[in-house]
């Protein structure tokens, strides 16, 4: 094994796990997890529960939902930590069939010869797939290859499967490439060279240019920077989409004359370029559109060092300046040039007025906000709460807006106009940003603590497991009636949609959560969330019956994926929780200054009558 490797896991244990008396392998998945997937917002604990290694694992040592995906693809990782020993092809085709064959099974409810962890796990990070979202295997290994040859040679011969499931291996030296850009935050390439087809032959605009790169120049830099910060400022990742794909590959094999015709080029930001005859010099630069045509052109090598074939490249000057600056320039040009494949809606929000303002806002409560992935936190920031823009745009749609299923279950549709600017108005207030992510932080914190009680009752295990959004859109709303923020009659509410938002737009006017600090805080709030959780699942189990009375099949994670079980089965059952003298104590201990709820009661009997 790598000394470097050696002495960085040393290091990740000995701050995020010194007191754990765990096997190097299962730091070494866990150290894959945190720089791969979460970086700045790797938790210990939450990273813990994704781990499943162990006796009838199926090959699985982890899998989880991927962070960054906008579909919540599933991650299955692998790792294999080798100190001495060397990998072979034959042992790498073997694990990765195995961990193959285990999701074929499981997709065929074959799954009893898992361990019920695997088995659990595994099932809610399937359940949290949207739309067109996937699974992928990761392999990860602490074997370096030796030469260029060998390391293509592994990824053939796994190609070469055709496994049902993508499967991506990162070798030693890809780990430690990984974790030099995370750490470092280097965010561009510093200088490199392109070269053109004709000496001179370029448009130039103001300071920026268009050129015909040589594919070549282009595959240089994938092999060289493609974990170097070369996508860096990308404002997304290289996706596979099999059409578009296979259509670029298809090209360059049997159409490579009309590779330019076809193909819409790259943009590239850089802080300076100087051209000279037939090559362009640039300094400090980042592609920040074009990602796929360079991925296929890397991943095609062999194809493109026999051709002499040139690809479209328009390059900005100053482009560093302006992510710097946060302006929405970046994000204008990545819209208007992209027509391959579509920019998902989050991925042009980072640079945005309201977002750089609720940055700017967080951090002067101890909040961290990062905009885009990969971002360097400054160690003053170090003890910061961390929060990424997809994970506060779907606490404040399930708290301001009340659409805890939508927040689940469809992330995309958050982004859309009509959402997006009621999420994001003037209104928004950082006080409760933080209030949010420090509620989420304790249920994580509930979750761990519940867990052997609960799994032994797997219809409420399942309910704590995917109802994180229905519990926090349950305790807003009850906080709303106790301060008597919201005031309005039940039956006008649930019965008109368009009548429930505007009787719901009082939310947005809250100014905090948190009112009275508690000594014993963590443990009111477990409390309240034991009631919560039982009632919605006392619901869940009354709509399954019914359900099933009818030949319907219903589980927890669909039940949670949708508002209109909110509305229909929990929103009623809020204001008969509300009399509950306990319930009453513990939100007015945490989240009530002035007491005014028994009011509302007796107004709320006086005009409802509801079937407990």
């Amino acid at each position: 094994m790598n000394k470097d490797l050696k002495k960085l896991l040393e290091q990740f244990k000995s701050e995020n796990y010194s007191s754990a008396n765990w096997s190097e392998e299962k730091i070494f998945t866990l150290f894959c997890m945190k720089y791969f997937f979460y970086e700045a917002s790797f938790a210990p604990s939450e990273a813990e529960e994704y781990v499943v290694d162990g006796a009838n694992d199926g090959g699985i040592d982890a899998v989880f939902n991927d962070p960054n995906s906008d579909e919540n693809d599933v991650i299955i990782i692998q790792s294999k930590l080798y100190k001495t020993s060397k990998l072979t092809a034959d042992m790498l085709i073997g694990d990765v069939t195995k961990i193959n064959s285990t999701l074929v099974d499981f997709k065929k409810n074959e799954f009893e010869h898992l361990n019920r962890n695997v088995q659990s796990k595994l099932s809610l990070a399937m359940d949290q797939i949207q739309n067109d979202g996937k699974v992928v295997i990761h392999y990860f290994t602490s074997y370096e290859t030796k030469t260029k040859v060998e390391y293509n040679s592994f990824n053939k011969r796994v190609n070469d499967l055709k496994l049902e499931y993508e499967v991506v291996i990162h070798f030693g030296q890809d780990v430690l490439e990984t974790v030099n850009l995370v750490e470092s935050g280097n965010m561009s390439v510093p200088n490199a060279k392109l070269s053109i087809d004709k000496t001179d032959n370029y448009l130039e605009y103001e300071e920026s240019i268009i050129a015909n790169v040589n594919a070549k120049s282009i595959l240089d830099l994938y092999n060289n920077f493609k974990d170097k910060g070369l996508f860096a400022q990308n404002l997304r990742y290289y996706i596979k989409d099999k059409n578009v794909d296979k259509g670029i590959k298809e090209t360059l094999k049997d159409e490579p004359e009309n590779f330019w015709f076809y193909n819409n080029g790259l943009i590239i930001m850089a802080d300076d370029l100087d051209i000279s005859g037939k090559e362009i010099k640039l300094t400090n630069f980042s592609i920040i559109n074009g990602g796929q045509t360079t991925s296929l052109i890397g991943l095609n090598g062999n194809l493109v060092r026999n051709l002499d074939i040139y690809v479209p490249v328009k390059i900005i000057k100053t482009g560093m300046k302006v992510f710097r600056e946060g302006d929405d320039f970046a994000s204008k040009v990545a819209r208007a040039s992209n027509s391959q494949k579509a920019i998902k809606a989050k991925d042009l929000m980072s640079n945005k007025k309201e977002q750089i303002e609720l940055k700017s806002k967080l951090s002067l409560i101890g909040v961290y906000y990062e905009l885009k992935r990969g971002e360097k936190r400054a160690d003053k920031y170090k003890k910061f709460l961390y929060a990424k823009i997809d994970q506060v745009t779907k606490l404040l749609a399930t708290s301001i807006l009340q659409i805890p299923g939508t927040a689940r279950s469809n992330t995309n549709k958050l982004y859309s106009e009509g959402l997006y600017y009621n999420i994001f108005s003037q209104e928004t207030k950082a006080e409760v940003v933080k209030d949010l992510l420090i509620l989420e932080k304790y249920y994580k914190a509930y979750q761990k603590q519940r867990k052997s009680e609960f799994s032994v009752d797997e219809m409420k295990y399942g309910i704590m497991n995917n109802g994180f959004y229905f519990v926090i859109s349950s305790l807003v709303l009850a906080i709303a009636i106790q301060r008597r923020v919201i005031d309005f009659n039940t039956k006008d509410l649930w019965d008109n949609e368009d009548r429930r938002k505007q009787l719901l737009k009082p939310l947005s006017k809250i100014d905090r959560l948190f009112v009275n600090k508690e000594q014993d805080e963590e443990r009111y709030i477990f409390s309240i969330y034991d009631i919560l959780l039982t009632r919605i699942a006392s619901r869940y189990e009354v709509h399954k019956e019914v359900s099933e009375q009818n030949g319907d099949i219903v589980v927890p994670s669909n039940f949670t994926k949708l508002d209109a079980n909110y509305y229909k089965h929990i929103v009623p059952h809020i204001y008969i929780l509300m009399a509950n003298k306990e319930l009453q104590d513990l939100i007015s201990k945490v989240f009530i200054n002035d007491w005014t709820y028994k009011k509302s009661i007796i107004w709320f009997f006086s005009q409802s009558s509801w079937d407990c």
